[in-house]
Formats: structure tokens, C-alpha cells, sequence
């Protein structure tokens, strides 16, 4: 099984917009029940960098788990950040999250 290890949340997001970095996409959107106006400054900075826009929906874990299950069969989200392990844990179970790769990895 897979485990999942607490990391800050704008080195995941950094992350994790890294790994998307080299994909075409015209948009990204992120999901996440952490501080808003980090997310918003991080989005902020990798627009500028990149040209890809990323809406982030900002909510409480309550709000995004809910987000998340109701869009189930039509996936919003491209980046979720949660600080909870057992929400990332049941996520993984249900097979809703890909695994990272890295923009290097062949």
C-alpha cells in the first residue's frame, strides 16, 4: 500500500504543479481546504510563469470532500491539496487519485 507522508501544503502544491508544468494544459484547477490566500499567491506566481491559468476553489475539508464526491463521475479537479491523511487515504482506496510523476521520469 502507497503511503502518504505530510508535507506543507505549498511545497504539494508546488509540487505538484511542477508535474502538470509540462503538460499543454490551457487551465488547471486546484481544490483545497487550506489557507486561501497562500493558494491564490501560489496560483498567482505559476500563471506568471507558465501562462496557464488555475482557478483554486477554496473550501473547508467538509466542502471539498463533498465537491469531490459529487463530481465523481465528471472530475473537476486537477491538483487537490488536503491536509488530511485519512481523507487522502480514502481517496486513494476509491482509485479517485493518479500517483505523482515527475517531469523527468521516462
Amino acid at each position: 500500500m502507497q503511503r502518504f507522508m505530510p508535507i506543507k501544503k505549498g511545497v504539494v502544491l508546488a509540487m505538484m504543479l511542477s508535474a502538470v508544468m509540462m503538460s499543454s494544459a490551457h487551465a488547471l484547477t486546484v481544490y483545497t481546504a487550506g489557507p486561501g490566500a497562500l493558494a491564490k499567491k501560489l496560483a498567482a506566481g505559476y500563471e506568471k510563469h507558465t501562462g496557464v491559468k488555475v482557478n483554486v476553489f477554496q473550501a473547508t475539508t467538509g466542502k471539498v470532500m463533498a465537491r469531490l464526491e459529487a463530481e465523481q463521475a465528471n472530475p473537476q479537479a486537477d491538483i487537490l491539496i488536503s491536509a488530511s491523511v485519512d481523507n487522502a487515504e480514502d481517496l486513494h482506496q476509491r482509485g479517485w487519485l493518479l500517483p505523482y510523476r515527475s517531469a523527468n521520469a521516462q
